[in-house]
This record gives structure tokens, C-alpha cells and sequence, in this order.
């Protein structure tokens, strides 16, 4: 799961509220993924939304606003899917030795 403190500028201007709030909905998804036996894992949020899922391409330009086009392959995808993609190869690859994406 993606560290959320770091989305508490997109919320609201009272940071108690988000801190709150961002707590809460962590303790929800942590209790129904783990009552499912579910293992929890945070990675943080580094580049997720920048880092291209197909080639491992990190650039800032890669990203435009909910819209993802990598500068280096031209692989085009929604932002949130690709940062999603990233996230899941973190959990993947954790502890492999190897970081290639074609396995």
C-alpha cells in the first residue's frame, strides 16, 4: 500500500482533518486486507507517478497531470494506473536481486 501522509495536500487546508482522516482510511483498508490474510506492505510513493511500469524510466517530464507518457518509449497509460503498476513491482521485486521488468 502507498504511504498516504504524503497526499495530505490534496485533501483539505486543516491538517488535523487529513492526518485524521488519512488515518482512518488506513486502519480500514489494513483490517479488511488483513482479515482476508492479507499481508500489509507500505512502500513510499518516490517517483511512483514518474517512473515508467514498462521500461523503469524515471523523469519528471513523464508525467502530465492525470496522464502518464514516457519520454524514453513512448508508453502511454492513466497516471494513477502506472504509479499503481510501480507500486506492485516494489512488492514484486523486494529482496530479487534483479530489477528487470521482462523477468
Amino acid at each position: 500500500m502507498e504511504e498516504l501522509q504524503k497526499l495530505n495536500k490534496r485533501i483539505s487546508n486543516d491538517k488535523s482533518f487529513r492526518s485524521w482522516m488519512l488515518r482512518r482510511l488506513e486502519g480500514y483498508i489494513e483490517y479488511r486486507v488483513r482479515e482476508r490474510g492479507i499481508e500489509v506492505r507500505y512502500i513510499g510513493q518516490k517517483c511512483t507517478n514518474q517512473r515508467c511500469s514498462r521500461w523503469g524510466t524515471t523523469l519528471k517530464q513523464n508525467q502530465k497531470n492525470q496522464y502518464f507518457e514516457c519520454q524514453d518509449c513512448g508508453y502511454e497509460v492513466d497516471s494513477n494506473y502506472n504509479a499503481a503498476k510501480n507500486i506492485g513491482m516494489e512488492v514484486i521485486f523486494s529482496g530479487q536481486m534483479s530489477r528487470s521488468r521482462d523477468g
